[in-house]
């Protein structure tokens, strides 16, 4: 059975070489993040962790899920933002399990 990984924020300085090392091993891989990924895009899709149907429909079929997204500038206006992204996305976790 291949493993499908899908990344969730996976367009910044980690995901990049997480994805880099998942190509590597022949991983279906997909990125969802709010920002086109550089050097992935083939395999990004532009999302918002806080549209609960949409993530729930890029995640169907995953067999594994790594979640980096965050909101982690010292600048992020509004804060809830901050925590949207951490409670949205922990949400959709415990919703697939």
């Amino acid at each position: 059975m291949s493993k499908r990984i899908v990344l969730i924020g996976g367009s910044g300085f980690v995901g990049t070489r997480l994805i880099d090392l998942f190509q590597q091993k022949d991983y279906e891989i997909q990125n969802i993040d709010k920002q086109q990924s550089h050097f992935f895009p083939n395999i990004t899709a532009i999302g918002d962790v806080r549209d609960k149907a949409k993530l729930m429909q890029l995640l169907h079929g995953a067999t594994v899920v790594v979640l980096l997204a965050a909101e982690h500038r010292d600048d992020v206006t509004p804060i809830t933002k901050y925590y949207d992204c951490l409670l949205y996305t922990s949400d959709a976790a415990d919703e697939r399990s």
